[in-house]
Parts: structure tokens; C-alpha cells; sequence
């Protein structure tokens, strides 16, 4: 398995000459800060796009430190017409509020697609094909495609829900939780995004609230063609950022998580889906938490999630039955492991 990156984009001139309309069908949107080693492959992936749907690039530089502004604008610099490169005048991320909301105030584009700084797309028709989808189905509002995933030690994988075209249930976007669609394969109608503003503005992550909202009306398209890679605990990314948070920040935002999933239910999500989401939420964190060996707080998150939906997984049961001696689950768990070291042997 080899990933082929996207290179060498045709001259702007070269690109709009296949637009086959004035109106802005895309807004692509990349928020960035200091990825100064990932953030070319993000703006080549983008600008090799083969469509005639005329297209904007919005990359949204977050008072980046490092080299990552210079790269954007040698590239703005020679691709005036499709790159805004928007440099707030103060770091947005610091101040609680999302770049991403910002980014979109500066797009017109029908559609939004997400391309985070550390991602990068790898399909050239990855535009057409999935504007082609959504043109020809009115009724549902968001898309998502197979994507790699790619280890800091350059392990590749793929993540695909299925060898077909077909339409994830609300219930199942909802239940497989954040990661099931990969951000950087979405795209979905600029609607959502204006209903993401009104009602998830200071939500905790944003991906996984756009994959539920676009999937409210009728469920959520799936390409199979793998159109994107999404690099795991990229230097700068917020998955990396989770390895170094503390106890309280968790606690933080494990409510205001709770506190934003309920209101889908008011926008047309299934309630016990939602108390599932938020059990299952709270089992990862638990999990975490042990992991760590901080057994007080990991009991009172499986608590909690054993409390909203019971029996959603092993891990679950496992945690909760040992709830009050998590230290002897863990060394258990750790024996198992020395033991199945030595059978190999």
C-alpha cells in the first residue's frame, strides 16, 4: 500500500478554464497553526483538483509561528483567485472560539468541504465526484469517502465502511461516533454549516457535530474511493493535543460534550442514540483515565456511562464490574499480556 501524494497543479489560468460557471459551487476550508511540515501537501492536494465546479480555497492560518504562513502565501501569491489566505489579527483558537466558523464567514461557495493543515487529499476528481453525488441526490445534504490514515512512523491504513455507494442511517453516523467519517473526505451542503454556527459554535470539537447535522435529513452518502489521508496525532493536530490534557479540562469538556449532543435531539436525533453517544464518550475517557492508572476519576466516568446507556460494549462491562479495583484490573490485564508474551515464544 502506497499513498500517491497530488503534485504539480495546473497554472491557475490552466484551472479556471475548466470552471464551467462564474458561481462558486466549492469552498474548501483549512484551518491551520504552526504545520509548516504538512501544510504544502494540504494546498497541493487541493489546487490539483480536475472539476468544473469552480472552487475557493480558504486557508485560515491561525497566527502561525513557524513557516506555515510563508508556504500559504507563495501559493496565494501565484493562485490570487482561488487561495484567500485569512490571518486573523489575533490567534482565534486562544480566545475559545473556532477558525473554522471564522474561515466560513469568508466563504460563498453551495458546498463546504474540510481539509484540515495536517491532511492532505489524494483523489484529483475528488471535487467532482462528490458534488456529482449530492447534485443528483437533492435530499441528502452531506458526503464522506474511504480515507488512509497515516502514523507518525509511516504506517499506512485505510478506513472504508464498504465497497458500494450507499447512505449511512443518522442512528449509525450518531452511534460509530466522531471518526467514523473522515473530515477530510467531507463535504456537505453550505446549510449545514450555517445550522453548525446557530447551534455547536462553542461545542468542544466540531467534525462530529457537522457529520450528525449533515446527516439529519436523509442520512450521509458514502464514496468509496479513498479521496483523502488523515495523518493520526500529527504535531499540531488536536488528537495530539489529547495526549496532555488534564483532569479538569476533561471533566470540562466531557459536559459541555453532553451539553451539545442533547440539543440534537431537539433538531431530529433519536434520544437513546444520543444517550448512547455520550455513554460511549464516556467510556473512552475512562478508559483512558486507567490507562493512566488515575482510578478515581476513570470510576466515576464508567459510572456515569454505565448510568446513561448500559452494555454498549466489553470494555464498558469490563470497566464498571471492576469500578472499585481498577488497580487490579489493570495489573490482571498486564499479567495477560506477559503471559501471551511467553506462549509466542
Amino acid at each position: 500500500m502506497t499513498i500517491n501524494k497530488l503534485i504539480n497543479p495546473l497554472p491557475e489560468k490552466e484551472i479556471i478554464k475548466k470552471w464551467n460557471s462564474e458561481e462558486v459551487f466549492v469552498s474548501v476550508i483549512c484551518c491551520t497553526y504552526n504545520q509548516e511540515k504538512y501544510i504544502e501537501d494540504t494546498i497541493l492536494g487541493v489546487l490539483c483538483q480536475d472539476t468544473p465546479y469552480r472552487y475557493e480555497f480558504i486557508i485560515h492560518d491561525d497566527c502561525s509561528t513557524d513557516s506555515t504562513s510563508d508556504i500559504i502565501k507563495k501559493y496565494a501569491d501565484n493562485y490570487p483567485k482561488i487561495i484567500k489566505h485569512i490571518i486573523p489579527a489575533k490567534n482565534i483558537y486562544s480566545q475559545g472560539l473556532k477558525p473554522s466558523i471564522n474561515a466560513f464567514s469568508f466563504s460563498i461557495g453551495n458546498y463546504i468541504a474540510l481539509c484540515e493543515g495536517d491532511d492532505f487529499w489524494v483523489d484529483d476528481k475528488k471535487i467532482k465526484k462528490q458534488v456529482d453525488i449530492l447534485e443528483e441526490r437533492k435530499d441528502i445534504d452531506i458526503c464522506f469517502s474511504a480515507a488512509y490514515t497515516l502514523e507518525p512512523d509511516g504506517k499506512e491504513n485505510i478506513i472504508a465502511r464498504n465497497k458500494n455507494i450507499f447512505v449511512a442511517s443518522l442512528s449509525e453516523v450518531i452511534r460509530q461516533g466522531g471518526a467514523y467519517m473522515p473530515t477530510a473526505s467531507l463535504l456537505f451542503r453550505r446549510n449545514v454549516a450555517i445550522e453548525f454556527k446557530k447551534y455547536f459554535e462553542k461545542a468542544p470539537v466540531g467534525d462530529y457535530y457537522y457529520q450528525i447535522l449533515g446527516s439529519i435529513s436523509n442520512g450521509a452518502v458514502y464514496l468509496p474511493d479513498i479521496t483523502c489521508v488523515y495523518r493520526i496525532n500529527a504535531l499540531g493536530s488536536w488528537s495530539s493535543s489529547r495526549l496532555i490534557i488534564d483532569e479538569n479540562k476533561l471533566i470540562k469538556e466531557l459536559t459541555s460534550h453532553e451539553e451539545h449532543l442533547l440539543k440534537l435531539i431537539k433538531l431530529g436525533a433519536n434520544k437513546d442514540d444520543i444517550n448512547f453517544v455520550i455513554s460511549d464518550l464516556y467510556r473512552i475517557r475512562s478508559n483512558e483515565c486507567f490507562l493512566l492508572k488515575k482510578w478515581d476519576i476513570a470510576k466515576k466516568l464508567i459510572e456515569k456511562s454505565w448510568l446513561l446507556h448500559k452494555k454498549i460494549n466489553r470494555n464498558q462491562q469490563k470497566l464498571h464490574q471492576y469500578r472499585k479495583f481498577l488497580y487490579i484490573l489493570h495489573y490482571r490485564e498486564k499479567i495477560k499480556k506477559i503471559i501471551k508474551k511467553i506462549k509466542l515464544r
